[in-house]
């Protein structure tokens, strides 16, 4: 019983890991998942379902699914044999950047019906299709001059025609642009040659008139010198003259200064020596006076004492010379 219990505990164990796998398989192949870049279309029963960047469980044998590419695709669109409204032929070669509309399940849906199962390059060729309808009509209402001198708006009309027939396929126009125009008629080189020969005149005429604007410039110039000279000539002889009248000013209030100093030196000179004279009388009075009263002095003292006669004179003597040096 031993052996016989632990071999179908391990059969038991060994279906039990089959059913296992066995379930995970059909899981797998039931719930089924989708990466943001790709539509995932259920039909069948239940109807149809749209998932974008997610999961849902599909039921084999009841239910179909398909894939649908989102990413931008770019087609290069060359349409050739196109004739303008001048009945100028060209070949346009271009480039478009579509992509589904996801905006809604509807337009999904709508690329769906159209798309689906389609190859990379029936898928181009279908776009391509479109773009080269639409741009025969919008080119054959322009002409060749507008054709190469707003190509930026005829693109814009290229691309809002478009624009319509690929929202009925449920695609949108994410960019549109015109590389290049050819024609082989030479109407492009002849039209550069008038632009050549028009930027040429161009070209000349502004450096004529460039030459004409820098002589009067100059003449301009040489006139506004010529003013600033004189003018300045004029300010010249104008401080000369008031520098002049200004040094004869000077100069007659430095006489005038000269001859009032010499007027009060020669006052105080006069005034001057008038002291020195008066001073001198006085001196000369004073000496007069004592040499006068000396004598009388003297005559008095002969008188009195006989004896002292010599001694007197002496004295006499002495006296004298004293008022001598005074005097002098």
């Amino acid at each position: 019983m031993g052996v016989l219990g632990a071999s179908a505990i391990l059969v038991i164990f060994f279906v039990a890991i089959i059913a296992i796998v066995i379930l995970a398989v059909l899981i797998g192949r039931i719930y089924r998942k989708v990466p943001p870049n790709t539509a995932m279309i259920i039909t069948g029963t239940g109807g149809r379902r749209i998932i974008v960047g997610g999961g849902s469980p599909v039921l084999p044998l009841f239910q179909r699914v398909d894939f649908l590419p989102l990413e931008t695709r770019m087609v290069e669109i060359r349409t050739q044999d196109i004739l303008t409204r001048d009945n100028v032929k060209v070949e346009i070669d271009a480039v478009a950047l579509v992509k589904v509309d996801t905006t809604s399940n509807e337009t999904i849906a709508a690329a769906a019906e159209r798309f689906l199962g389609k190859t990379e390059e029936e898928f181009i060729s279908i776009v391509r299709e479109v773009f080269e309808g639409r741009t025969r009509e919008v080119v054959a209402e322009v002409t060749m001059d507008d054709l190469l001198h707003k190509r930026d708006t005829i693109a814009e009309s290229i691309k809002k025609a478009t624009g319509e027939d690929l929202s009925k396929m449920g695609l949108v126009l994410d960019s549109y642009t015109i590389k290049d125009i050819k024609e082989d008629q030479g109407y492009i080189d002849a039209l550069n040659q008038r632009i050549i020969a028009r930027a040429q005149a161009e070209a000349k005429k502004e450096v004529a008139q460039r030459e004409a604007e820098m002589e009067l410039a100059e003449a301009e110039k040489r006139k506004q010198i010529a003013q600033y000279r004189k003018e300045a000539e004029i300010i010249e002889a104008k401080n000369k003259a008031e520098t002049e009248q200004q040094k004869a000013a000077y100069e007659a209030q430095v006489q005038i200064k000269q001859a009032e100093y010499q007027a009060q030196a020669r006052m105080k000179q006069a005034e001057y020596e008038a002291q020195t004279r008066i001073a001198q009388a006085q001196a000369q009075a004073e000496a007069e006076a004592k040499e006068a009263e000396f004598l009388k002095n003297a005559r008095i003292a002969r008188a009195q004492a006989e004896a002292e006669a010599k001694e007197r004179e002496a004295e006499a003597e002495k006296r004298a010379q004293i008022a001598k040096l005074e005097a002098d």
